[in-house]
């Protein structure tokens, strides 16, 4: 089963990334939200014991500011919660890093196949579930290369911590075949297209 690892600032301890997400949620969209805490959520696609994830938990987190949870940290009350992450298949190398970091602090390598994929959450005070759609699409995220999804505050205190990890898992079984290459020109053309390879017949002619 994968785990779930967040990691965000105690109370009362300044958010930088929030505080720059507020003056961007007003500067673009105009809207004064009363205040977006963050934190940085990780999805390890492996199985760690009990005491690996521990302390990777207590490594991830500066024991000054920040607090650290498997599964759901308590980030406080808000109105709306946004969590944005890439979409599978988009190169994250913040889930790289993390990975490297989660290796060198238990000691031992992941499974071949494992992968650690990195999202953040933001909670907004102040903004109704219309708005934080908003917020979500025009602020937060690149929907070219991420998704979001959003709930309100009771709605996301009564969903489950998201251990999914953003991969496509496909049935899919590659096959291998031989085919003849025609010594026509008509049979080289037939081939490219029916086999949809949008190849001229000048390069099905180098391929034979």
């Amino acid at each position: 089963m994968a785990t779930r690892i967040e990691v965000g600032y105690r109370r009362g301890v300044p958010d930088p990334r929030g505080q720059a997400t507020q003056a961007k949620i007003k500067s673009f969209l105009g809207l004064g939200v009363s205040s977006v805490r963050s934190l940085d959520a990780y999805v390890v696609d492996a199985e760690l014991t009990r005491e690996e994830t521990e302390r990777v938990c207590e490594r991830f987190a500066d024991a000054v500011t920040q607090e650290s949870a498997e599964g759901r940290l308590d980030a406080g009350e808000s109105d709306q919660v946004i969590a944005v992450g890439l979409k599978p298949g988009v190169t994250d190398a913040v889930g790289r890093s993390a990975r490297f970091a989660i290796e060198d602090i238990v000691g031992r390598k992941l499974p071949e196949g494992a992968g650690v994929y990195s999202s953040v959450v933001y909670f907004v005070t102040g903004a109704t579930r219309e708005e934080a759609e908003a917020i979500a699409v025009e602020v937060l995220s690149n929907p070219l290369i991420e998704t979001h999804k959003v709930w309100g505050f009771e709605e996301y205190l009564g969903s489950a911590p998201d251990r999914e990890p953003p991969v496509v898992r496909s049935g899919h079984a590659p096959r291998v075949e031989r085919i003849a290459l025609p010594e026509s020109d008509a049979g080289l053309e037939r081939l490219s297209r029916e086999r949809v390879l949008s190849l001229s017949v000048e390069e099905m002619r180098s391929l034979r």
